[in-house]
This record gives structure tokens, sequence and C-alpha cells, in this order.
């Protein structure tokens, strides 16, 4: 009986990968051309959707931000931490800090807006890596309490190079260079949005075994805090 439960979600996943696979590539591709016309682009101006940097500034805080976060790792499911918190257990003995540095490079209609993360990070205590990323994010942030606690929430794309595969990424295959996700909410005063707190989970896969077969990951908890500004003025 569990053989043949074992085998239907073997079936399962197996299906999904093969839809999803093709998404992924077509994505991380995308991203990785983002990533290497991003200094021309932002420099020349091209790449950000023509709008009032007024009232954007206004709307949303300054378009670069600064972040600096940190956590520890948890050998959950990702659904596990984001469905089901009262389930899941953290691995104390592994920590994570990090930072990245954003740009707001463009909208869509009034809830929706684009960035370009790049970002460094360290695993360290009983794990020691480096980490280095690069992610495409879309946010949404109209929220009606948010003259209350200005609320944005965002999800990304990208990718996540590692100096050193993970114990807990370990499976038949491993791969140092694997898929970045990044969900994640803000907090922050409607008086200041140049000022957040963050909750983010810092989540690098296989996907389903699109990078190299793997199909595993690593999640890490994190709380950060980010500082807007703007290099433009």
């Amino acid at each position: 009986m569990h053989a043949n439960s074992a085998d239907g979600c073997d079936r399962k996943w197996g299906g999904m990968s093969q839809r999803v696979a093709p998404l992924i590539v077509a994505a991380t591709a995308f991203i990785a051309i983002l990533l290497l016309a991003a200094p021309a682009a932002l420099a020349t101006g091209w790449a950000v959707v023509p709008e009032d940097g007024y009232i954007e500034r206004q709307d949303r805080g300054d378009p670069w931000a600064a972040t600096l976060y940190g956590g520890v790792v948890s050998k959950e499911r990702m659904t596990t931490l984001l469905y089901k918190q009262h389930q899941a257990t953290l691995e104390t003995d592994t920590a994570f800090a990090g930072g990245s540095l954003s740009r707001r490079i463009g909208q869509w209609r009034k809830g929706f807006s684009f960035e370009l993360e790049g970002g460094a990070g360290y695993r360290f205590s009983n794990e020691d890596a480096g980490e280095i990323w690069g992610a495409l994010f879309a946010r949404y942030d109209r929220f009606p309490w948010n003259d209350t606690v200005y609320t944005s929430i965002a999800i990304s794309t990208g990718l996540n190079y590692a100096t050193r595969v993970s114990e807990i990424e370990y499976d038949d295959n491993n791969s140092k260079l694997l898929h970045y996700l990044a969900p994640e909410i803000t907090f922050a005063s409607p008086n200041n949005k140049n000022l957040e707190g963050v909750l983010r989970l810092h989540h690098r896969s296989g996907v389903f075994g699109v990078f190299n077969g793997v199909r595993s990951g690593t999640n890490v908890v994190t709380l950060g805090l980010r500082k807007r500004f703007d290099f433009d003025r």
C-alpha cells in the first residue's frame, strides 16, 4: 500500500516537472539576460517604465533599496513553511545572513511593480557556504489598510549559486547553481515608506529536477530591514 502511494506521488511530481520545466528554463534564461543587460539598461533609462517620479516615490518609496536580513535553515518543504507553520521545525544550528541591492524598474497598472535584485549571503555554524543570486521580483502593494500599515507582498524568479552544496540538498544529484525563489512580505509606516521590515523565505532548489536532476532544496526563514533611497536624484 505504501509502495503504491509512493509510486503515485512520484508519477504526480514527474508529470508536474514535465509541465513546469519549460517555464522555469525560459524564466531563468530571461532573468540571466536581464541581469547581464541591467547596468546598461538602468544607465540609459530605457528599462524604466515612464512614470511621474515624484508620485511614484510618494506612493511606493524610492526606487533603489538595500536590504540586510538573517535567519535559520529549515529542512521542511516550502509548502509546509508557507501553509502549515505550526508543523514546521527550524534547524537552529545552521544560520544565514545576507544582503541585497535592488532597483524598481517599472510598474503595471496601479498595484504591481517590478524590481531587479542582486544579493550575497553566507551560511555558517553547522555549514559554511557562500551564496550569490540575481532575481526579478514582482510586487503588489494595494491593500485597504495601507493608511495604517503600508504593506507589500512579492515573489521572485532567478538564479542562486552556492560555493558548497548543502547537506540538505544532497540527493542522487546535486548542483551549486539552482533556481532562486523568495516570497516576502514587507511592512512600513505610511509616513516613511523608505524604511521597511521584511519577512522573507529564502529558497533555492532544483525545481523538480530542472537543474541537473536536483529535486531537493534549502529554505531559510529570514527577518530583515530594508532602506530605500534614490541614486538617480
